[in-house]
């Protein structure tokens, strides 16, 4: 009688516990909200718990994360299998990470069909539907993700971060981006978590926005850009902790040597230098500077220009990497007998240019300079086709369309001008030919080139 009374009081039930007294002093599982993110960017937030030392993750939401970077893993309930299929490389791995499988666990681990470890899940009610679902140790599946390179727990943070394996091939460093070239494509863009960029003075530096490119290799990271004339500068970058990769400075603009003046005009025979600089418009070394126009200019490996005869022409500059500059240099040679502007009147969307004497063929657009300025702000304007009367003396200048938003402001302008026609403004344009003296609509010259290897301010770029 004693003996089953014994019995009874080892099986009775803590009141308000649900728990037998026997196990009164285990540790209840504690919820709390986990993150699985993809790429750095939020995929889910499930309700996760601990029970006693382990944390565990849904496998439901772990398999729609991974499917996000190409891997199937699938759960049969039946046989309370998790199956993870991996290419030949990635198994490897797994074969390294020492995955070997024992005969505890009440769930096995599969990877391509075959079973490589044993472990406990367990079977919770999921609070966000109230359905049952396998949650598995964090413990076990971590290493698995890092064996891949596929992903890394936080435990501070309970996020589980699933990305890409991969590796940097290419760092290109701008002031205020960085441009990196991975070995694989990503479907999603790595966050800026998962990156550390480091400047030459050792620290390190935070990246507010990333993009991946179209297909899926190259992501653009933006970085805080530098004001000068404070110096950039160079950068280096690593991957879910891998090797730093040194970025390389890339040419991006062609300049006379001035910062930002990247066009410049010549008498036929008369001749200027001009250099590749980088980012920081500081001229770089081993360069192949190339014309486009060898007729109108030509350019020797130094990156003298000379003038041939009258027109444009574009010098590009070429690195030792194969990066051509993104800002050529634009050079108006001019002539003794050029036609010379007489007036300039808009009409219709165009601009309506007279010369004093007749092309024998229409001129090009790039050798127009086209400025509007409204108000106080002046804008170059990218004519979009030339035409030229019979008689050879008027050239019509095709303006592209306005932006929606000058559409917008020029309507609120016509609005408000219907109640006081002072607040109505014209822009004026200003067209210079060959980067001779240009004339505005308003019939008046607007500026003039006395000197013919004063370079063109109105077609500068940066760098």
């Amino acid at each position: 009688m004693k003996r089953t009374l014994a019995g009874l009081a080892a099986a009775s039930i803590v009141i308000g516990t649900g728990i037998p007294a026997a196990m009164a002093d285990v540790t209840l599982p504690s919820w709390f909200e986990s993150t699985i993110s993809v790429g750095g960017t939020t995929f889910s937030q499930p309700e996760t718990f601990s029970d006693g030392s382990e944390t565990y993750l849904p496998v439901f939401y772990i398999d729609n994360a991974l499917k996000q970077i190409g891997y199937t893993a699938t759960w049969n309930g039946a046989t309370h299998t998790w199956d993870l299929n991996v290419s030949s490389s990635d198994l490897a791995k797994l074969t390294s990470a020492n995955l070997t499988a024992s005969s505890s666990g009440n769930t096995s681990v599969a990877v391509n069909g075959t079973v490589v470890a044993k472990i406990n899940t367990e079977v919770q009610a999921d609070p966000a539907t109230n359905g049952n679902t396998t949650y598995a140790p964090v413990s076990f599946l971590a290493p698995i993700l890092t064996a891949l390179g596929a992903g890394s727990w936080d435990t501070n943070t309970h996020t589980l971060d699933v990305n890409t394996p991969n590796t940097i091939t290419a760092v290109d460093s701008y002031n205020g981006s960085i441009v990196v070239t991975f070995a694989n494509p990503f479907k999603v863009a790595p966050g800026g978590s998962e990156v550390t960029v480091t400047a030459s003075d050792g620290s390190t530096v935070s990246v507010s926005k990333s993009t991946l490119s179209a297909d899926g290799t190259t992501v653009t990271f933006t970085i805080p850009e530098v004001t000068p004339p404070n110096p950039v500068p160079d950068y280096s970058v690593s991957y879910m902790g891998g090797a730093a990769v040194q970025g390389y400075d890339p040419v991006v603009a062609v300049n006379d040597g001035t910062v930002d003046q990247t066009s410049g005009s010549l008498a036929v025979g008369q001749t200027l230098t001009v250099s590749g600089v980088n980012d920081q418009c500081t001229p770089m070394p081993s360069l192949t500077f190339t014309s486009d126009n060898t007729a109108v200019a030509t350019v020797d490996s130094d990156g003298t220009v000379t003038a041939v005869a009258p027109g444009v022409a574009h010098i590009q500059a070429t690195d030792a990497k194969g990066f051509t500059a993104n800002v050529p240099f634009t050079v108006y040679v001019q002539g003794a007998d050029d036609p010379t502007i007489q007036s300039v009147a808009l009409s219709s969307g165009a601009l309506i240019v007279t010369f004093d004497q007749a092309f024998t063929t229409a001129p090009s657009a790039d050798e127009f300079i086209v400025n509007e300025t409204d108000g106080t702000t002046t804008t170059p304007v990218q004519v979009s086709s030339v035409s030229l009367s019979s008689d050879g003396k008027t050239v019509t200048l095709t303006l592209p369309a306005p932006s929606s938003s000058s559409s917008s402001s020029s309507s609120s302008s016509s609005s408000s001008s219907s109640s006081d026609s002072s607040t109505t403004t014209t822009p004026t344009y200003s067209v210079s030919y060959l980067d001779h003296t240009a004339v505005s609509t308003s019939g008046a010259a607007s500026s003039t080139s006395t000197d013919a290897s004063n370079s063109s301010s109105s077609s500068s770029s940066s760098n």
